[in-house]
């Protein structure tokens, strides 16, 4: 069985949306814990972690609702690997618009987390064109 079709069982998806519950609210968590040290360490205005962390934890709170559910809604699916998929395109221009004073390890870590943020809404998007939700 691919890593791919793995992921497409029940079971599958709802380990990629702990990964992306568990890792989103880690990073908001720290950026709200500690705004200042995150904006100097990776070169960014401390209202931009702040703002974005709440961001990050509207999403944690649509993972948490898609659990809960006994079966994936394919709507909240679809959402929430559309809403990870502008996240990346906006961490790719974050990088690519320079003027913001990112530090290398700014750079890295936007790239990183776009990177893990890419494959998760890519397994979601396909999770939501299979069987596994509903409407």
């Amino acid at each position: 069985m691919s890593a791919v079709a793995a992921f497409n069982s029940s079971i599958g998806i709802r380990r990629v949306l702990w990964l992306d519950a568990i890792t989103g609210a880690g990073s908001a968590l720290v950026s709200l814990g500690a705004p200042a040290w995150v904006a100097a360490t990776l070169g960014l205005p401390a209202a931009l972690v702040q703002g974005s962390a709440w961001l990050v934890l509207a999403f944690v709170a649509l993972i948490g609702w898609l659990l809960a559910q006994p079966v994936l809604s394919l709507r909240g699916l679809r959402l929430l690997a559309t809403g990870n998929a502008v996240w990346v395109l906006a961490s790719v221009a974050l990088v690519l618009a320079g003027g913001l004073g990112l530090t290398s390890l700014g750079v890295a870590y936007v790239l990183a987390q776009a990177a893990l943020v890419a494959v998760l809404a890519a397994l979601q998007w396909q999770a939501s064109r299979s069987q596994l939700a509903t409407n």
